[in-house]
């Protein structure tokens, strides 16, 4: 006779039950979302939640909420705002097409010798100071040098090493050699010229530039101030 076969239903173990009720997350969750500035023990108090701090924190985590810390960012001016806005809404409607048209382009200060946090190590106190534990700096950074660059729909443009600063005839040059050509080879099927735009350093909007552009046709549409406020320029992200 043939044996009876048995089931593969798991057993329930006995453990330790649950501590807080659905109903007391519930309440935590609501406490936390009407003021997000508690801290994690008084948002247990004003709940009535009587845990730790990490049996509070996992319970937050059920509902996807975090502890973390507030980001800071530039604080903007009225102006700031305004005419970042009225720039977005006035190229709101382009299309792709419409932004092939432009080319970006921007500089930045680089460190030469770029510090990236202390390097901790597990030695002892007479280790120290041994060649393989120290790390040689040189007095104010080793300095900085300047790059500049473009990048368009085409592509990304050279990218130029600048010792010191840009001023106006150093930008007007770099115009001449490097943006001028560019904008030229890629001119529109009906002759339209592409729209080149740069921000609004003082060596950009210098008589000797804005001369140069109009004499040169390069057309420089308006761009809203990045003083304060981020940049909205897609070459910060390159």
């Amino acid at each position: 006779m043939a044996k009876a076969r048995g089931t593969l239903t798991p057993i329930k173990q006995p453990g330790r039950p649950e501590k807080f009720s659905e109903r007391s997350k519930r309440q935590l969750k609501r406490t936390v979302e009407q003021d997000p500035s508690l801290s994690i023990a008084a948002a247990g108090r004003a709940s009535g939640v009587q845990a730790s701090h990490k049996t509070i924190v996992k319970i937050l985590k059920e509902f996807d909420i975090l502890s973390l810390v507030s980001v800071k960012v530039p604080k903007l001016e009225r102006s700031h705002v305004v005419n970042r806005l009225r720039f977005a809404n006035s190229h709101l409607d382009k299309d792709l097409n419409a932004w092939k048209r432009w080319t970006f382009s921007d500089e930045s200060s680089i460190e030469l010798d770029c510090q990236n946090g202390s390097q901790r190590y597990l030695i002892k106190r007479n280790q120290r100071y041994d060649p393989e534990f120290v790390r040689g700096v040189r007095q104010m950074g080793g300095g900085k040098i300047m790059i500049w660059s473009f990048i368009s729909w085409k592509g990304v443009g050279p990218l130029l090493f600048i010792e010191g600063g840009i001023d106006g005839e150093l930008y007007k040059e770099i115009l001449r050699r490097s943006v001028l050509p560019h904008l030229l080879d890629n001119l529109g099927d009906d002759g339209s010229p592409m729209l080149y735009q740069d921000d609004g350093a003082s060596c950009h909007d210098c008589d000797l530039v804005i001369e140069f552009c109009a004499a040169k046709g390069i057309q420089r549409p308006y761009w809203p101030s990045s003083s304060r406020s981020p940049d909205m320029n897609p070459i910060e992200y390159v």
